[in-house]
């Protein structure tokens, strides 16, 4: 469940991983939360670990709860508290009201730090995905320009011999010798015209 100011109506869908609410519910809670609208309607996976990991007094180990579970504890433990209070002497009447503010503010309180923590959560994974997508788009795209440069070197390579007054068969090895390192590519294609057949026939020979 959202928990925090104007989250009445808010529920989570465990299957499809994410909070729904009617359109009204959500129109109201960004009025207040506006850095929440990228989070409607998209899945959040990590939602239970985050409530794990983040979540405040909460068990480790086998007896831990699930993210379901959190209002669930705060409301138990705040009627076992009034229960308490119910059976303590008459002479402690008196401060009833305050101790129901008190209650109150606690039950509150709690609620805001789980949502405090579970936004902070949703933010650093948000943060960390956003840093390893563009880092990846832009290996990505460095490879996909140097294939395409690459390519279009090797569509060159055999009219670029052509014109060398070489023959046949040498053009042939020429070809076959080069294209098979991508860094004897470039080399061919930085080196000035009048100094190339020297350099393949070198390459040939094996002197390079």
């Amino acid at each position: 469940m959202v928990v925090g100011n104007c989250t009445s109506g808010f529920g989570w869908e465990s299957e499809l991983k994410i909070v729904v609410a009617e359109k009204e519910v959500w129109r109201t809670y960004l009025k207040h939360h506006p850095n929440a609208s990228d989070w409607r309607g998209k899945p959040c996976p990590y939602y239970e670990d985050l409530c794990i990991i983040f979540g405040k007094d909460r068990a480790a180990g086998q007896d831990a709860q699930g993210p379901e579970d959190i209002e669930d504890e705060v409301n138990k433990k705040d009627e076992n508290d009034e229960a308490t209070k119910k059976d303590a002497p008459e002479s402690s009447s008196t401060q009833e009201p305050s101790e129901r503010v008190e209650t109150s503010s606690v039950r509150s309180g709690k609620r805001a730090r789980i949502s405090e923590n579970l936004v902070k959560g949703l933010s650093e994974v948000a943060s960390i995905l956003g840093r390893e997508i563009r880092a990846a788009s832009s290996e990505i795209s460095r490879a996909v320009g140097f294939d395409v440069e690459l390519s279009e070197k090797r569509s060159k390579l055999n009219q670029e011999l052509s014109v060398l007054g070489l023959t046949t068969m040498e053009r042939h090895r020429a070809t076959r010798k080069i294209v098979s390192e991508p860094e004897t590519i470039d080399i061919f294609f930085s080196i000035h015209d009048a100094e190339k057949k020297e350099w393949v026939q070198a390459l040939l020979r094996g002197d390079i």
